[in-house]
């Protein structure tokens, strides 16, 4: 398009004139009658600019056909028992279509901003060219690839890198809607750019990045310049749960704060409580296994004189070393974070078969030692997508892991670590890391507190808009935040260029332990998967 003359452009593009109404126009919405050749194509949520000055770029939110024929009752009446239509005997002058637009902003010698300046009745309205819409929403040439506008798929959404790789985002969405894919894709993008990507994966679902997409229906929806591909990989697993081409996934006991030893054996005895935080006290400075805790457990009991019930905790943190590899059987011994954050290197952590506890533990971990390596300067900067977030860091308790989370997103961005947090509801997840994230991408919605929540980031930019967040199809979302200069735009994601595994019957399968003399000692009797599931323990267990 960008050969033609600008006047051929206007005229092609030309679709109506800005009407006068009662309290329209104005400087946050108008009305305009369109054109009887553009009636039948026109839909809702396009861009249209109007010419001349002021040159005011607004949205679609509403379509009005009209017949001055089908508004009398007694004519309408008269049609039916008739059987006739009135449009055969109507001039054509007699019907005609309002289309009402919302505001976005001006373009003027400064470039694009909301100027509360209004159109003119009479204006000429026209469609928006690619240009304009990529002017005013901040899109760039050579930006991330996410997709094209839903009702535009001439224009395609091409995020600012500067803004969207490095800063925090937050997805939504019911599940089965393409909240997984999108953020896939989001994935793919971060490691093309070099960017090392750390991935939280609870069900084991984010295994196929190394795989080129072999969908033939997806690969002739990819975009011109893109085709499928595989990306480096690499998978890792606590032990006992690890296929054979993954990586081990261990953590080394002496790593862990007391908070997190009470987290990961349900404590709430006051005694017990105090016992484990003195032997952590104890015990700062050196490395030990949990036999080695264990061990200190039993002396500064005796050494206490405490009448506590220990053994169940002995249990619990054994099967958790021995029967699933969770912690290393060696003192000190964990994992690599040079092995994990590595430039254009995805790292899967696949957590699947672990009860949520013990994840939320080993996440609290891994995180609070990567970012510890990164503020050292011992690994470069790095992302790290969380999925179902709201396992980790819900809105209304406080899990271990929900602290680390938190203060990545309040502090990371400092050292160069960003935060992907993907939960099916925003509501759920931590209104800390919600404030935080800059790009929000929202796909189906369907609670009514998740609306209001999407409601009141904007209504008041975009009135209207919310409505479209409950009729979103497949593979449809709505992106705000600085990539869009915080305007609500509806975006259909592009395909994967690697192969998406999906959840329907694609997650790791939940592994039963044996609970055979390999996976249990002499100290207990406890079954594998009761341990598993703690129950809080006190001086009675």
């Amino acid at each position: 398009m960008g050969g033609r003359n600008s006047k051929v452009i206007s005229e092609e593009l030309l679709i109506g004139k800005v009407i006068s109404e009662e309290n329209t126009p104005n400087p946050i919405e108008f009305g305009f009658q369109l054109l009887k050749k553009q009636e039948n194509d026109f839909r809702l949520g396009e861009f249209v600019v109007t010419e001349g000055k002021p040159r005011i770029l607004a949205t679609v939110r509403q379509i009005v056909p009209q017949h001055l024929y089908y508004k009398p009752p007694l004519l309408v009446g008269t049609s039916l028992s008739e059987d006739f239509d009135l449009r055969e005997e109507a001039p054509p002058s007699a019907s005609w279509t309002r289309a009402h637009a919302n505001v976005l902003g001006e373009f003027g010698d400064l470039g694009f901003a909301f100027s509360g300046r209004s159109p003119w009745p009479g204006q000429r309205v026209r469609l928006a060219s690619e240009l304009e819409i990529a002017q005013a929403l901040g899109l760039k040439p050579e930006g991330v690839h996410m997709g094209t506008l839903s009702f535009r798929p001439d224009v395609q959404v091409s995020l600012d890198p500067q803004v969207f790789m490095i800063e925090h985002i937050v997805t939504s969405g019911v599940t089965r809607w393409g909240k997984s894919y999108t953020n896939a894709v989001i994935i793919e993008e971060l490691a093309k750019a070099g960017r090392p990507v750390l991935i939280i994966d609870p069900h084991g679902e984010y295994y196929s990045f190394s795989v080129p997409n072999d969908q033939p229906s997806e690969i002739a929806g990819l975009p011109h310049d893109l085709e499928p591909r595989g990306f480096k990989t690499a998978i890792y697993s606590p032990p006992a749960f690890r296929e054979s081409a993954e990586r081990e996934m261990t953590v080394a006991f002496s790593d862990l704060e007391a908070s997190e030893i009470l987290e990961l054996t349900a404590i709430d005895g006051e005694n017990q409580i105090a016992l484990v935080y003195d032997c952590i006290r104890q015990l700062q400075g050196t490395q030990y296994d949990v036999d080695g805790f264990i061990a200190k457990m039993k002396s500064v009991k005796d050494e206490l004189k405490f009448s506590v019930a220990i053994e169940s905790i002995f249990a619990r943190l054994r099967v958790l070393q021995r029967g699933i590899g969770v912690f290393s059987q060696s003192a000190g011994q964990s994992f690599d974070p040079k092995e994990l954050i590595v430039p254009q290197q995805i790292t899967v952590v696949n957590l699947s078969g672990l009860d949520l506890r013990a994840q939320q533990v080993l996440v609290t971990t891994l995180l609070r030692r990567l970012f510890y390596e990164r503020q050292w300067g011992n690994i470069p900067p790095y992302a790290v997508a969380i999925d179902e977030a709201q396992r980790f860091a819900p809105e209304g308790s406080d899990p271990v892991s929900k602290k680390v989370i938190e203060e990545l997103v309040k502090e990371g961005l400092k050292f160069g670590v960003n935060i992907l947090a993907m939960s099916q509801r925003p509501t759920e997840l931590s209104h800390t890391i919600r404030a935080q994230a800059e790009t929000k991408i929202f796909h189906k919605l369907t609670e009514s507190a998740d609306i209001n929540y999407v409601a009141g980031l904007i209504e008041k930019v975009l009135p209207g808009m919310t409505e479209s967040i409950t009729r979103l199809s497949k593979g449809e979302a709505v992106v705000i935040g600085g990539c869009t200069n915080y305007l609500p735009i509806r975006m259909r994601v592009r395909t994967r260029q690697s192969k998406h595994a999906g959840r329907t019957g694609a997650l790791r399968l939940r592994k039963k332990i044996p609970n055979g003399p390999k996976h249990s000692t002499a100290s207990t009797d406890v079954g594998i998967e009761a341990l598993l599931e703690p129950r809080p323990i006190t001086s009675d267990n």
